[in-house]
């Protein structure tokens, strides 16, 4: 069974993707976890989920993260054909 988790730049409609988790839960080595660079579109700020729920400021996601377009295809190629869960 894979788990996926995402981490969002906070709780409301303007927020989107920071960070992209999931774990093979038959296989410990088989995971992934990183980091989302923010797109220009994607301007919310929720300075409440930096500093008191995820802790990743908008420095880390530009100097650590990865394009969307990387994040995507990365998901594609290893989890393709998967099913995967996801809590809400």
């Amino acid at each position: 069974m894979i788990i996926f988790d995402v981490e969002a730049s906070g709780l409301s409609a303007e927020s989107y993707p920071i960070e992209f988790a999931w774990q093979d839960s038959e296989n410990q080595n088989c995971f992934d976890s990183f980091l989302i660079k923010s797109s220009s579109e994607w301007t919310h700020c929720d300075s409440f989920a930096e500093t008191e729920i995820h802790h990743i400021s908008r420095e880390m996601l530009e100097f650590d993260g990865i394009s969307i377009e990387e994040a995507c295809n990365r998901l594609n190629t290893n989890l393709s054909g998967k099913t995967i869960y996801s809590l809400l």
